[in-house]
Formats: C-alpha cells, sequence, structure tokens
C-alpha cells in the first residue's frame, strides 16, 4: 500500500518561550536543557514514516528546516503566510493531487 505523507513545519512555535528556531527541529528527548538533545523531533518523524512520497510544508527559518532534512528526499512547499492547519494543507495541495497513494498521513 502506497503512502504519501505531509509533514507539517512551517510554524514559529510561538508557544516555545525562550526559543527562536522552528519548533520541529527542537530534540525528541532533550538532553542538558529543552532546547538541546539528539535527534530533532522532525527527523524522527521522517525516518519512521512507511515508504513513499513526502512532503515538508515550511514557512518560519524554512532554511534550517531544508537544511536538516536535505538528504531524505522530501519535497518542500512552502506555506505562504502562516495562517493555521488549513493553510498548511492547502501548500500541499499540489503534492497530494500528483499522488497515487491509496492512504495520506
Amino acid at each position: 500500500m502506497k503512502t504519501g505523507s505531509v509533514i507539517l513545519a512551517a510554524g514559529r512555535g510561538s508557544r516555545m518561550k525562550g526559543y527562536a528556531g522552528n519548533k520541529t527541529l527542537l530534540p525528541l528527548v532533550p538532553g542538558k536543557n529543552r532546547f538541546e538533545g539528539r535527534l530533532p523531533i522532525l527527523l524522527h518523524i521522517l525516518t519512521h514514516l512507511p515508504p513513499g512520497p513526502r512532503t515538508v510544508i515550511v514557512h518560519h527559518a524554512k532554511e534550517a528546516v531544508m537544511a536538516a532534512t536535505r538528504d531524505l528526499g522530501v519535497i518542500y512547499r512552502e506555506q505562504p503566510e502562516l495562517n493555521g492547519t488549513g493553510g498548511a494543507l492547502l501548500a500541499a495541495e499540489d503534492f497530494l493531487k500528483a499522488q497515487s497513494a491509496e492512504r495520506i498521513i
């Protein structure tokens, strides 16, 4: 079964007080403090997805997100303005239409 994946990584993480980077680059398991650790959440997600086409929706700190995922074969779509989850999914619309996947996650 072919699975297409859409990862929403565009937001600022405004509730992450004291952190200016992209929230998806924070570690899943923090180290000495909550902003340092081993594997970023985004990489953990991408390495545990089923095989198939993947797109990462970017906006805030997009260069850092793209640099962290450059070697993982993902397709990037930019969310033009930060207008919520619906706006992020609209940014993925052309990716979703182009897939012949039986399921999308």
